[in-house]
């Protein structure tokens, strides 16, 4: 099994402490059975100097950059699947099978809260806009399936729900535009509860 992490802070600092972190679930273990795991790689350096008790930050890879600037006269189909269970909400509850619309409010809100606490700004554009347009493309195709599922917390002994739904939905219209903003969410996630690992996405034109 493997674990990803996506770190959209880009202090050095911090890759220290994740290390630090997933080294010691060796020894804590994690998840309900307590499960054993073990830290391969990150950095032969950092691995190197965490063995020798005197861990230094690792040099952090190059960040990934995404231009949210699309093509608005690209007009096609598009494939959009919930990779891990996503719940979609709307006017106050959670949508079964989001429209285009309601899928990229969620999209635009976690994008732009990332580079609002991450960047200190803001994109550029019309929020309201930016919604408008996106009426214009239509659902026209859906498999998706409910899953359910729970977290319980072993140090305050409260439950959450990590049910949502997964699978595709296929979307049709002037979608040029929003293709930055998918390619993004396929690392932010959407919907509720994606520091849990929900709402990733996968995203493809048809």
């Amino acid at each position: 099994m493997e674990i990803g992490v996506h770190l959209f802070d880009l202090d050095a600092d911090l890759v220290r402490y994740l290390v630090v972190a997933f080294a010691q679930l060796g020894t804590a273990g994690i998840g309900p059975g307590r499960g054993r795991c073990r830290l391969v790689a990150v950095d032969q350096d950092a691995v190197r100097l965490f063995e020798h008790g005197t861990m230094a930050a690792p040099q952090l890879p190059s960040a990934l950059e995404v231009g949210l600037d699309g093509c608005p006269e690209w007009s096609g189909r598009l494939e959009v699947e919930f990779v891990t269970p996503a719940e979609i909400k709307a006017d106050g509850g959670v949508v079964a099978r989001p429209e285009f619309r309601v899928l990229m409010a969620r999209v635009r809100d976690r994008v732009a809260s990332l580079m609002t606490i991450y960047q200190g700004t803001k994109p550029a554009m019309d929020f309201d806009g930016f919604l408008r347009e996106a009426a214009e493309v239509r659902l026209t195709d859906s498999g998706l399936e409910s899953t359910r599922a729970m977290r319980r917390s072993t140090r305050t002994g409260q439950s959450h729900a990590l049910g949502g739904v997964v699978g595709r939905l296929v979307y049709e219209g002037p979608v040029g535009r929003y293709l930055p903003w998918l390619a993004a969410a396929a690392w932010t996630g959407v919907g509720r509860q994606t520091v849990w690992g929900k709402g990733q996405i996968a995203v493809q034109r048809l």
